[in-house]
């Protein structure tokens, strides 16, 4: 269990949510099965008036990212593309609902106790086309659209209800493509 994870787990046992966590160690699963029902979720949280939901723990470092309905970039996270596909498959299998929770990362690359969370519902709204094969895309998604949790969970709304309607744009923008170039030496992307 990482550092992101153990934050999470005790904010659980903070917020007196029942928790299991999932192993993600290979002799865990059958790579056949893993296959065919998407990737697994680090956590299984029973919600008190709201049922069981699957919850991806991820740090990553908040960036600006771009919004191109205001013309201008505002802070938010970087979602892989391919990840948020195979969480979207294991949730359509098991006919569960799958949030990320999300710990930024300081200037320094230490991870902070303080968790954005987001439906997996919520990120699709910012995908719009699929990505051309060969390049790696992103889903961009403000931060002001994860609910944010200093000290204890409170899930009791899918959505902030922002003023700005990020996600409520005509035309949402496609996912952001990065290109990596393959180190000849090692195979590596870089």
């Amino acid at each position: 269990m990482n550092e992101s994870e153990s934050f999470f787990l005790d904010k659980c046992v903070k917020s007196k949510y029942p928790v299991l966590f999932i192993d993600q160690s290979r002799d865990s699963h059958d790579k056949k099965n893993t296959q065919d029902i998407g990737k697994r979720p680090d956590f299984l949280v029973n919600i008190s008036d709201i049922g069981n939901i699957f919850f991806d723990v991820k740090t990553s470092k908040e960036n600006e990212v771009w919004k191109e309905t205001l013309g201008r970039k505002v802070q938010g996270f970087i979602i892989d593309y391919k990840d948020f596909e195979k969480l979207n498959k294991f949730q359509t299998v098991f006919q569960s609902n799958v949030w990320y929770a999300m710990y930024p990362r300081d200037i320094h690359g230490k991870e902070i106790d303080e968790c954005y969370t987001i439906p997996l519902s919520i990120v699709k709204k910012f995908i719009k086309n699929p990505h051309k094969e060969g390049e790696w895309p992103v889903v961009q998604i403000p931060t002001i659209c994860f609910k944010e949790s200093a000290k204890e969970f409170d899930l009791s709304k899918a959505c902030n209800k922002c003023k700005k309607q990020y996600c409520k744009t005509v035309n949402p923008p496609p996912p952001t493509l990065l290109r990596f170039k393959k180190d000849k030496t090692t195979g590596k992307k870089s």
